[in-house]
């Protein structure tokens, strides 16, 4: 049989007669395909589209009771491989992956640190009203020192603490932008505040720390009771009131307290302390920070009814690491991140959509950008440059300053490392060339005028924020010490260059490095050599 004659063959055949025909009603189905594609998409983007980015009180808390169900994630802060995703992926719902699955908390809390840094009321009022725009529902407070404490702990209250009446106003600002507010006074671990002074020293567990509370003494909850009377004698008819309570560093080490174990300790003093929030406000409900309770075992969480007593909360860093710390952060700094995060929270995720009302609650009418490029910007110093938000001011100084810091560095650091006529071992033996310390100062002028420049834009910037107090003690840290090297480099320098004639080599060693076996050394025969002319 030939090929012609047979079914595939004349298929083949009409084919090839018909092939304009065939080709055309490909190209058709192939159309009507993408269109049935293009409709599948438009209809899951459109669905998408009426989710609401937006959510009221309503709305978000039906949908955090919704979510309790299902276990939930975080995504991590780094970049992951695929297959290592899709192992965590499953049974696991993660927050902003799914337009679908947002979860939105019905509580966004906004942590002020107040300690040894008051913000000015008039600037804190400000931040209130930009973080309600940007969907916090309360705040937390975070008083120590900055409390206007009185009677037998009058001594707690710093020289700049706040008084009644800016207390009052405080309150007042939060509740006229329907924000809650959370006080908050450590009781347990951060004691520094109140152990510090010998009238309290009397209460620490360790004698040489101020950093927490003996447990085992009733003038601990004595102290502890007072300081819960005062906070909600102003604060009034509280929901929630913070004690702290975490990163309890020594505890069990006095003599009273070395036979207990240490989480009996943690809870019973826990325990006495949310009783006392209940006998002064019997419908507050006490506050904790969680990393004390991480690694305690249920059962003995139970035994204590530490669900009936205290609520934990994820605990995190502040604007001081403790009491002694120095500032670490300042909060005009951090208006573009607390915002960014804010609004994160209160929507359920973060893309290019929010970028519109990120930047009207940031004020950035005049040029805005079109997105918020946070991995090629992570500072938003380019991006957030002309927006006007609260303590815009001193944002942008960071940015000059920023880079007035890097150029000292590099000029320091020839100096100091890679030039050879101005480092410490030429200042100490007073041995250079006066024409290479030239060469080596040319940038100095411009360099030190500029941080004389920089040291007046911080305090025009920081002094609507803070106080003279504060201004001053971020300038001392960060900015005086790049004067202060300067300073020792010019004169320096100008010493090595009053020298006209100098010492021949080698110069005595240092009287330090005797005591490594250096010794004096000495100029005998033995240990110099004179090079002779060849006869």
């Amino acid at each position: 049989m030939s090929a012609v004659s047979s079914c595939p063959g004349r298929i083949f055949v009409t084919i090839r007669r018909k092939k304009s025909a065939v080709l055309g009603v490909t190209l058709v189905t192939a159309v009507v395909f993408l269109c049935l594609q293009y409709n599948v998409g438009k209809d899951a983007v459109d669905e998408d589209a009426k989710i609401q980015p937006v959510y009221d009180e309503r709305t978000s808390e039906s949908r955090s009771f919704a979510s309790e169900s299902k276990p939930v994630q975080f995504i991590s802060n780094h970049f992951q491989q695929p297959q290592s995703l899709q192992r965590q992926s499953q049974q696991q719902v993660y927050v902003g992956t799914s337009r679908k699955q947002l979860y939105v908390p019905p509580q966004r809390i906004v942590h002020f640190d107040l300690k040894g840094a008051p913000p000015k009321v008039s600037y804190l009022k400000q931040v209130f009203t930009l973080i309600k725009q940007l969907g916090a529902t309360g705040v937390l407070l975070e008083w120590e020192d900055m409390f206007p404490w009185t009677g037998p702990i009058k001594e707690l209250a710093a020289g700049n603490a706040y008084s009644k009446d800016d207390v009052k106003e405080i309150l007042t600002s939060a509740k006229d932008n329907d924000l809650q507010v959370i006080p908050l006074i450590q009781t347990f671990g951060h004691m520094e505040f109140a152990l510090k002074y010998n009238t309290f020293s009397h209460l620490r567990e360790v004698p040489e720390s101020s950093q927490a509370l003996c447990p085992s003494l009733n003038d601990s909850l004595v102290l502890v009771e007072h300081m819960i009377q005062q906070i909600l004698a102003i604060h009034g008819s509280v929901t929630y009131l913070h004690v702290g309570c975490d990163e309890v560093f020594q505890m069990g080490e006095c003599p009273r307290c070395r036979p207990k174990i240490r989480e009996d300790l943690f809870l019973s003093h826990v325990s006495n302390v949310a009783r006392l929030v209940k006998k002064i406000s019997p419908h507050t409900i006490p506050l904790i920070w969680d990393d004390m309770l991480r690694h305690v075992p249920a059962a003995t969480l139970s035994m204590y009814k530490m669900n009936t007593l205290v609520e934990p909360m994820c605990s995190h860093l502040s604007h001081r690491y403790d009491h002694f710390a120095t500032l670490c952060e300042l909060l005009p700094a951090a208006i573009p991140s607390l915002a960014i995060n804010t609004l994160a929270t209160s929507r359920g995720f973060f893309n290019s959509t929010l970028t519109e009302p990120l930047l009207s609650a940031l004020e950035c009418s005049l040029m805005p950008p079109s997105s918020v490029p946070i991995l090629t910007d992570p500072f938003l110093w380019d991006t957030l440059g002309r927006c006007q938000f609260p303590g815009h001011g001193f944002f942008l100084f960071l940015q000059r300053f920023n880079s007035l810091q890097r150029e000292i560095a590099d000029f320091t650091n020839q100096i100091d490392k890679k030039r050879s006529w101005l480092t410490t071992y030429n200042v100490r033996h007073n041995f250079s060339s006066p024409l290479r310390v030239d060469e080596l100062l040319l940038d100095h002028p411009r360099l030190y005028h500029s941080s004389i420049s920089m040291l007046h834009s911080a305090i025009d910037n920081l002094q609507s924020v803070y106080d003279n107090f504060t201004v001053a003690e971020w300038i001392e840290q960060n900015i005086w010490p790049l004067i202060e090297k300067l300073d020792k480099i010019q004169s320096d320098g100008a010493n090595l260059k009053q020298r006209k004639v100098w010492q021949r080599r080698p110069f005595p060693i240092l009287k330090e490095l005797e005591r490594f076996g250096l010794g004096k050394g000495d100029f005998s025969s033995n240990h110099l050599t004179v090079n002779r002319p060849l006869s």
